[in-house]
Parts: C-alpha cells; structure tokens; sequence
C-alpha cells in the first residue's frame, strides 16, 4: 500500500512537472487552451455561456498578433421606405506570441467580452462619448468583468497546477483566496497618466474614479489608457457612420430626382434622422 501510495505522489509530481515545462511554451493550439479552461468552474461556465450566445463561437476564435475581440457591422436597407437591418458578427484573436499560461487567461478575458458585452450601434443618436467609455470599462461584459473573470481562471488554474504560473497584474486585485477587488481595479483603468489633451481632460472630468497616476492598463487598440483608447474608438466609429449614412443619404436623394422615390412617411422619418445625425456628430 505504502509504494502504492508513492507511485501516485510521484505520478502527480511528474504530471505537474509536465505542465510546468509547458506553461512557458509559445507552441500551443486553441484546442488546448479550450480544454484547460473547462477544466476550471469559471472557464466552464463561462464557455457555456459563449455557446449559448452562438452555437458555432469556435469557428470565430483565431490566433493573431494580439488579443482582442472585433465587432463587425454591416448595414443592409431598402431605398423604397429607408427600413434598414444591422447584422453584426463578432471575432476573437489570441496573441500568438504569447506563452500559453498567458493565452489560456487572456481568452478567458476576451470571451467575456464575446458572452457578455452587449453591441453599442454607432447609428444612435443617444450613444454619447461619456456613456461609450462608461461601458467599455465599467459595462456588462466590459473592461472590469473581462480582467475579474481572467484573474479566477488563472487563479483556478493555480489551485489545479501546482506549477502554474502567478499571473502578476491578477496579484494586486486579490482578496482571499479567489476574491476580486473590483473598486482597485476599476481605479487602475481610469488612470491615464499627466500628459493629456486639454480635450481630453474635460471629458475625463465626467468620470470619478479618473486619475492621473501613471496607466497599468493600456488597450491595444490604439495603445493608450483605456478611457483615451474608448474615446478613440468611439470618434473612428462615429466616423464611419457619418460616411455610411451619407452614402445613404445620397441614394434616397438620388432616387428622389430621378422621379423613382414613393411617397412615404418612413422614408421621410429616415431623411430626418440621417440629417439629424450628421447635424449632431458629422460637422468637423
């Protein structure tokens, strides 16, 4: 019974001693990183929930040179009443220059987004600058979730593997033994640094837990602090909206002298809010 019991303590030990070798290595596949998220209680739950979003979730998750998740839309309408469908898809991208203790966290991160983080269409005229950041950092499936969520996997992922890796930025929100500190964190995403534009400034005004601390989390959208790099995105995809609604704008027009466009009240509304939107957001 006695080297019974040895045999297992050095079975285990030469199993964790695999893994640890393995941690460290930039030779991984998706594949793996799926199966060692479900063996967590967090990864699990959090792929079931990725299923039940989009059954086919995997065919969209690729390695590239940096982690994120896109959003893609498309705009389809007809020209006869100006109705118009948004068809959005989503992609995740892990970094493939990432050892694999760190890939397995960072597609937890950006599955939450995937699972949880609802679509802000840049076509409202209600979705402001302030609320756009708001979101992204503080939101369902947002910033803060995304890194509580990324954290108890790794920690999990501790607890399971001996030999798996401290995950350095994850130690400082720690409380017990697998509590999130969310308060720190969302403190540490609202620092941007000293060195920012005077617009910027007033709009960070808006936010109170903004600081000028120096930047723990920088986005690798645009590379900047969070609050600067969501700002940006919101000013790249008010944009594009701006030129596909007057690309639209034009077609109902030219339909309209062309003597082919139909009387209809629809239509009008959606004449209306195309020159609404480009009085609001569409004049620099």
């Amino acid at each position: 019974m006695r080297l019974i019991g040895l045999f297992f303590i050095l079975l285990f030990a030469m199993e964790n001693a695999s893994f640890a070798a393995e941690w460290g290595s930039r030779e991984w596949s998706l594949p793996e990183l799926l199966e060692l998220l479900r063996t967590t209680p967090t990864g699990k739950a959090l792929l079931a929930k990725a299923q039940a979003k989009d059954q086919k979730f995997l065919t969209q998750i690729y390695k590239g040179r940096v982690s994120f998740t896109e959003n893609t839309y498309s705009r389809s309408y007809s020209l006869l009443d100006g109705q118009e469908e948004i068809h959005v898809s989503e992609t995740i991208t892990i970094g493939d220059s990432l050892a694999k203790s760190d890939a397995v966290v960072d597609l937890a991160h950006e599955l939450t987004h995937f699972a949880y983080k609802q679509f802000m269409s840049p076509y409202h005229l209600e979705l402001t600058k302030t609320e756009f950041i708001h979101n992204g950092i503080e939101g369902r499936g947002g910033e803060l979730d995304a890194f509580a969520v990324e954290c108890r996997v790794a920690w999990e992922l501790q607890k399971k593997y001996l030999n798996f890796p401290d995950h350095s930025l994850c130690k400082h929100y720690r409380v017990g033994e697998l509590g999130f500190s969310r308060a720190l964190a969302k403190q540490d995403y609202y620092a941007v640094g000293k060195i920012v534009s005077k617009s910027d400034a007033s709009l960070l005004q808006s936010f109170p837990a903004y600081s000028q601390k120096l930047p723990v989390f920088t986005s690798s959208y645009a590379h900047l602090p969070y609050p600067l790099a969501l700002a940006k995105e919101y000013e790249d995809t008010r944009r594009s909206a701006c030129e596909n609604n007057a690309k639209k704008y034009k077609l109902i027009a030219s339909q309209s002298t062309k003597g082919r466009a139909p009387s209809s009240l629809r239509l009008e509304s959606e004449v209306l809010r195309l020159t609404a939107f480009r009085q609001n957001f569409c004049q620099n």
